[in-house]
């Protein structure tokens, strides 16, 4: 083989595993937009596994797709709250629900996955507003525990406190 021909063939290659990847691109894109449709209650590690599972891929090659889950707060995620979260404007229109899947695929492919979710302030004011309330009911338990337990004290009935 001449070093042309192999030019030639290692190009081939080349361009055989950029189609592949796009191929893997758009099926991810229509998997993602169906479970929302579908199983909105999968999560994104359950969505991985049966992507990873239906299409015979390693896990390598599906952290190379764009738009897939990269941390753990990701993979916990459900499908609607990560594509709301992190997907804004695909969000938008599948729950306007006027749109192909054709337009929605577009969309998807011109679409970048978000650092933060869009939500950040709200989901951490909320998640600060539920420690704060935590508190409050923990204090108020141990206020009426330790008002039942100086009432038992003081009582006079109780031989223990009201000795002579």
């Amino acid at each position: 083989m001449t070093d042309r021909e192999l030019i030639k063939t290692m190009n081939l290659l080349k361009e055989l595993a950029e189609a592949k990847a796009e191929f893997l691109q758009e099926e991810w894109d229509k998997f993602m937009i169906q479970a929302w449709k579908t199983k909105p209650n999968w999560t994104m590690a359950y969505m991985r596994y049966k992507f990873i599972e239906e299409n015979k891929i390693d896990k390598l090659n599906f952290s190379e797709l764009k738009r897939t889950p990269k941390f753990l707060r990701h993979y916990r995620c459900r499908i609607t709250r990560y594509i709301a979260a992190y997907l804004p404007t695909l969000s938008t229109c599948l729950w306007n629900g006027n749109k192909t899947d054709e337009e929605l695929l577009q969309i998807c492919s011109k679409s970048r996955l978000l650092n933060i979710p869009v939500d950040n302030t709200k989901v951490i004011r909320e998640s600060t507003e539920l420690i704060r309330a935590k508190g409050r009911y923990e204090k108020a338990i141990l206020e009426r525990d330790g008002f039942d337990t100086n009432k038992e004290k003081t009582n006079r009935s109780n031989w223990g406190a009201a000795k002579i």
